[in-house]
């Protein structure tokens, strides 16, 4: 092995050891924010898919990530449900779910008319949560308390 195929393994080492000894020593403002961090570099890591590797722009991220978070929120609010792992498979598979359906049309579309087509889908996404005052709290959103 070459000494950067090294570099790599210990690096990524040293990462999985700073994560489980990282949170025990750190107070909850710092973990709130490396929480966020990795979130949004998931986000980016997304972007960096369709972008980077296909020259498509993308402007439905946003969408799925709201209907990840809003899935999360609703099940807590609705139904009482404090499992975070339920929690978690259910936002990704409601928000894969939709993302399928999306894609599938995206897929066979070019150019602009993808980036046209993604921003329209996190329109209508944006629309009916915020204006669902019923469900949703609509623009003042749900008050959910802490797992």
């Amino acid at each position: 092995m070459r000494i950067a195929n090294y570099a790599k393994i210990l690096a990524i080492a040293i990462l999985v050891i700073l994560l489980f000894v990282f949170p025990p020593l750190t107070g909850p403002v710092w973990l709130t924010f490396f929480s966020f961090a990795f979130v949004i570099a998931i986000a980016c890591l997304g972007i960096n898919l369709v972008a980077g590797h296909t020259g498509l722009l993308s402007l439905g991220h946003a969408a799925y990530f709201g209907i990840g978070g809003y899935s999360v929120a609703l099940l807590m609010f609705w139904y009482n449900i404090r499992g975070m792992e339920i929690l978690l498979l259910t936002a990704v598979g409601i928000a894969a779910l939709v993302a399928l359906a999306g894609g599938y049309v995206a897929s066979r579309l070019s150019k602009m008319y993808f980036a046209i087509f993604t921003l329209a889908i996190t329109q209508v996404v944006w629309s009916l949560l915020v204006r669902d005052f019923d469900i949703t709290g609509g623009a003042s959103g749900i008050y959910v308390k802490n797992l």
